[in-house]
């Protein structure tokens, strides 16, 4: 009886331990998930301040300088 008492405690264990180390590990994996959530959504608040529009086949900003190719719009940089 003993043997089965002391089998059912170390099961129960093990389970608990499994139970504790998926939750740290979802607990982690979560926050940086919302961390880089955190960065796109500031990436797109920033994007929808600016003042972008379509020339031609390239993407315009407005910005101010006295350029006016496109008016107040120039072409963005590409990566």
């Amino acid at each position: 009886m003993a043997r089965k008492a002391s089998w059912a405690a170390a099961g129960l264990l093990a389970i608990l331990l499994s139970v504790v180390a998926l939750g740290g590990y979802l607990g982690w994996h979560y926050t940086q998930v919302i961390a880089q959530q955190k960065v796109e959504a500031d990436l797109l608040r920033m994007y929808n301040r600016a003042d972008l529009r379509l020339c031609g086949k390239e993407l315009c900003a407005r910005v101010d300088r006295s350029d006016k190719r496109y008016g107040d719009y120039f072409p963005v940089k590409r990566r």
